[in-house]
Parts: structure tokens; sequence; C-alpha cells
């Protein structure tokens, strides 16, 4: 019988590094393309009742300009 993968939890107390997410920005975004992402990600941390960011989130470009 083949095993299935599982995900995993990180829930000790020794695992505090803030998962990193890179938002993609494109020519012709719209703020609200942006800032809703954000806003989520930004939230879980207050959801968890977490002091450190749960996400570290990062907006990037393909040549490097907001």
């Amino acid at each position: 019988m083949q095993k299935t993968p599982t995900a995993t939890s990180h829930t000790s107390g020794t695992h505090n590094t803030p998962k990193l997410v890179l938002m993609v920005v494109f020519d012709g975004a719209i703020a609200t393309d942006i800032a809703g992402p954000l806003d989520i990600f930004a939230s879980a941390s207050l959801m968890k009742n977490e002091q450190l960011p749960t996400y570290q989130v990062e907006i990037v470009s393909l040549h490097g300009a907001l």
C-alpha cells in the first residue's frame, strides 16, 4: 500500500520564523489587487493572536520597480 503525503504543522514554540510570501505585481495593477491580499496576510497574525508575524510579505515585480 502506497503512503500519501500529509501536511505537517509547525505549532511548536521553537518554530517562529514567518512564512515568506512573494506577491508579484504587474503593470496596470490597481490598488485593490495589491492591498486586498496584503490585508489578508497581515490579519492572519491578529486572528491567531500571535505577537510575531505569521507571514512576511514582499512585493516584487519583473523589473524591480513599483
